[in-house]
């Protein structure tokens, strides 16, 4: 049945392709929008690695501008195409800065006479894609880059993983980077509606630029086994270098990813049944070799993509009942790719291989299935206020369970550990002045295991002419052996943009 009803629609298409031929092209309806924004941001709080070494220091950390093009073009009823695509000037020189950290290379006097080294720029591609409506009856097609967003709840969304997410910008909060990919959404009947996407390439998240810092303290070792953890802490001195070597999947059909989603609306209830099978978007060590290299121990990490299957499920909606407050509920239940870690030495007088006490590799992320779900509410008080709370188990970046594991120091003795699936109170509230023109806001994540915090404060002025002007700033609370107040998650920072849109 399934193979007939394909080869219906592929014969209904080619009759409506032919028949296009014979009749007057239709009229293409084109719309352009776009935006112009300035960003300037500057680390006002230095951070510092467990060993005491400056990780982050003070100074501008951006100074972007950003031109920004969408174009939806629209052929008859039953076809469209957008084109979302914006240049980025990053504001700063490709030649290294007094106390840049990390240092680059020294460069050369050529690099001055190169326009991409001393005023870099790059390109994102939001969408580039193509709707066909009607392929057959209820069955829409999108073929092309996209961004597929599933889930109800607010940013935190464990049912949401077919695009990688964007961590390079912490404004941002992990929004989807767009990938090439295959969407048909069918709508037999009534309120129900069955979308299916398949992936062809795996995409990586993009990441933080002070992700590298995550290497420099090696007494945050994943293995879950603690006399395994103890023994290579004590054969690894501090002072080692670590270099991560990423190794994306193979590029054939196996490795492909497809998920199908099942929505619709029961009532005055939004509700969704969701399977997706595909890759964390965030490497995890799958091997590491260690060596000596010119006197200097060295180890050799490679990263791999781990595979998972998840089953979601979300609802949302208005209670009636409490002053129409507003609810979301989602969770997923992530089936993990088990990841053992192979760690060889090639150093006279070890071992060629350490194992674990059962003579395996050691286990860093075991297959066992986790939960992940965020629930929340949010509420208008009035005609200027607005108020959101969640509870989220589960950070975006976070997969498998057992622990996750921090020190101070090498001393086992003073090792800090923590769910690796955590558990976060996020709240915020906006707040609107002169007649709607000045927003304040405020969103605060707290993780309820180790008392650091996001704080992220707000203040929005619209003036005419659809022009925005912010003034914000982004802070981490907490000490280096926490979740944001760890180095590698950047730094604290003030930043202001000016924004006008057309």
């Amino acid at each position: 049945m399934a193979i007939r009803s394909v080869a219906l629609a592929l014969v209904l298409q080619a009759a409506r392709v032919a028949a296009a031929q014979e009749a007057p092209a239709p009229a293409i309806d084109l719309k352009l929008s776009g935006s112009l924004y300035n960003d300037v941001r500057y680390v006002v709080a230095e951070k510092n690695l467990d060993g005491g070494a400056l990780a982050v220091p003070t100074g501008f950390d951006r100074n972007d501008t950003r031109l920004r093009w969408k174009a939806v073009a629209r052929a008859g009823e039953h076809a469209k195409g957008v084109a979302d695509v914006e240049l980025v000037w990053t504001g700063f020189s490709r030649v290294p800065y007094v106390g840049q950290l990390p240092p680059r290379p020294d460069a050369t006097l050529d690099d001055l006479s190169n326009r991409l080294v001393i005023d870099p720029l790059y390109v994102n591609a939001y969408a580039a894609y193509v709707d066909l409506y009607k392929v057959a009856p209820g069955l829409d097609l999108r073929l092309g880059r996209q961004v597929t967003t599933w889930g109800t709840a607010d940013k935190f969304n464990p049912t949401n993983n077919l695009n990688p997410l964007d961590f390079e910008d912490p404004l941002r909060f992990g929004e989807g980077i767009s990938n090439d990919m295959v969407r048909a959404d069918w709508n037999p009947r009534g309120d129900f509606i069955v979308t299916m996407v398949w992936v062809p390439l795996f995409r990586p998240a993009r990441l933080p630029r002070t992700a590298p810092l995550g290497l420099e303290s090696l007494a945050r070792l994943p293995f879950q086994d603690d006399d395994f953890r103890h023994l290579v802490s004590s054969l690894v001195p501090p002072g080692i270098l670590v270099r991560a070597h990423p190794l994306l999947p193979p590029t054939d059909l196996q490795d492909s990813q497809v998920a199908v989603k099942v929505a619709g609306r029961i009532g005055t209830y939004d509700l969704s049944l969701s399977y997706y099978n595909g890759r964390h978007d965030l490497p995890t060590p799958v091997h590491a070799l260690a060596s000596i290299e010119a006197g200097q121990l060295v180890a050799d990490v490679t990263l791999g993509y781990p595979r998972m299957q998840v089953i979601g499920f979300d609802s949302a909606g208005s209670l009636p009942w409490l002053y129409d407050l507003g609810y979301w509920i989602e969770g997923a239940v992530v089936f993990p790719q088990e990841i053992r870690l192979g760690v060889d030495v090639a150093i006279p007088g070890q071992p060629s291989r350490l194992l674990d006490a059962s003579g395996q590799n050691p286990l860093t992320v075991a297959s066992t299935p986790y939960l992940k779900a965020t629930v929340g509410a949010d509420y208008t008080v009035g005609p200027h206020s607005y108020v959101n709370a969640q509870y989220v188990h589960g950070f975006i970046d976070e997969f498998g369970g057992g622990r996750t594991i921090w020190r101070a120091s090498f001393d086992p003795g003073r090792e800090v550990t923590a769910p690796r699936e955590g558990d976060y109170a996020v709240a915020g509230t906006d707040l609107k002045l002169l007649r709607d023109r000045l927003l304040l806001r405020l969103f605060v994540v707290y993780d309820l295991n180790d008392g650091s915090a996001v704080v992220f404060p707000q203040s929005i002025l619209t003036g005419s002419g659809a022009t925005e002007l912010t003034v914000g700033a982004f802070l981490f609370v907490g000490s280096p052996v926490t979740k944001f107040g760890d180095p590698a998650a950047g730094g604290s920072q003030v930043f202001a943009r000016a924004k006008i849109s057309w």
